[in-house]
Order: structure tokens, then sequence, then C-alpha cells
């Protein structure tokens, strides 16, 4: 299914961001999940360790544990290759399954040394089974609380949760299907859609051919979908 609408005017919400931080003389990890905080109970999602680093080369693995809510540690351990250089900034991206998780835990390793004393720890409650999760790509994705409001949803008991992704986050965009699925609806709005690298585009048509939601919201942003990629997703011209 594919809907193409055009919003008219725009709310305006506060957006926060939740992450955690360990660190360790000069080299500080935070950590976030997906793009923001909001996650849908067993699903795939993408997990960013951001490393800033003005202490010394580190060469070797980010590594993501999660624990049940008895803190007893799941299965898999999820590690991605890492380095780090000296005064750097570095952010390093992993898919876990996040089902039954009570917290995670990352840890930055140089070969199979731990550089953090105390893990970075993220406490984690997914939403409820009757809300509803998009992923807004636009440059001021704040902007979409009206979507939170009842009368949009439809429902009353129900609520919300969106993601953002700015132009320059594009990059960001998860590498996987499942990590799309778990979205209710995507928004493509005021981003360069030319910014979106092929293998995303494909994962976006692959979960619209799935009957994902995707909702193109043209107005003044119309010049930039004009002769691009998305007419032909959408099957129609701007």
């Amino acid at each position: 299914m594919f809907r193409s609408l055009v919003f008219s005017a725009l709310g305006v919400a506060a957006f926060f961001t939740a992450t955690a931080a360990a660190q360790d003389g000069s080299i500080l990890v935070d950590i976030s999940v997906n793009y923001g905080v909001a996650f849908r109970e067993a699903s795939w999602v993408p997990i960013d360790v951001l490393v800033r680093n003005s202490r010394q080369n580190v060469n070797g693995f980010v590594e993501i544990k999660t624990y049940d809510f008895n803190g007893n540690l799941q299965s898999p351990t999820y590690r991605l290759p890492a380095e780090s250089p000296r005064n750097s900034q570095k952010r390093f991206r992993l898919h876990c399954k996040l089902e039954r998780v009570d917290r995670i835990e990352a840890q930055l390793y140089q070969g199979n040394r731990k550089v953090l004393p105390v893990p970075t720890r993220l406490q984690l409650t997914p939403i409820d089974k009757k809300d509803y999760l998009g992923l807004i790509l636009d440059d001021t994705h704040h902007d979409y609380g009206f979507l939170s409001d009842a009368r949009v949803i439809g429902r009353a008991d129900s609520r919300f949760h969106r993601e953002g992704l700015n132009t320059e986050q594009l990059s960001y965009l998860a590498d996987h299907l499942p990590c799309y699925t778990a979205f209710d609806i995507i928004v493509m709005g005021n981003i360069d859609p030319d910014g979106i690298r092929a293998e995303h585009r494909d994962l976006i048509q692959q979960y619209v051919n799935l009957g994902g939601t995707l909702v193109v919201n043209l107005g003044t942003n119309a010049d930039r979908y004009k002769g691009s990629w998305v007419e032909s997703l959408m099957g129609a011209s701007i």
C-alpha cells in the first residue's frame, strides 16, 4: 500500500533523545537506541555507539550486551570491529534484536582488553503494543508533533512515537529490512531525496511492497522531489 499526502500545516513539539555515557580518562562512550529512543518489542533496532577519543589509538571492537528484567545476560552478544584513533569522534552502528530487554550495555575493547572500567548502560522500555511508531525523514522532524494528536491517529488510548533523521543524517538509515518493517509509517519531507543511498532506497521500496505506509510530504518540498527517484517509487509525476 502506498499513500502520498500533502500537509499544509505543521505542529511543534519537543523531541528528546535518551542516551547514556561512560568515561575512562579522555575516552567517552555514548549509546543511543534507534534514531532516538523509541522501539518496538521483539524488533531489530539500530543501536549507535559514539566514541569520543582524545587519549590513545584503539584498535579492537565495540560490544553490545542485552539483559532481561531479571538481570540475566541474553544471547547473542553483538560485536563490531572498531578503530578509534586518538583525537577522533566516530559513530558505530550495530543492529540488535531487542526482546524482553530491560537494559543494554556497551563496551569498547582494545584488542581483547576492556577500555572502560564500567560499561555504558542504558535502561530500555519498548513502546506499548497499541502505540504507533514512525520514522520522519525531515530537516525539521521536531515539527511533526501533530502526528501525536488523537484526532490524527484516530485513537485516544494510543500514542504516536516518532524517530527523526535530517538530510545530514540520512547515511544513518538502517541496512536491514527488519529495521524498517518495525515502523508503522515512514514520512519523507524536507530532505534532499538524493541524499538517500541506493541500497536504502531499495529497502524503502521493499518496505512499501510489503504493505508499509510511506507518506511523501510535498507542498513547498515538491521541487526537491520533482524528477527524483521518488517519482518512480510513487508511480506518478510531481
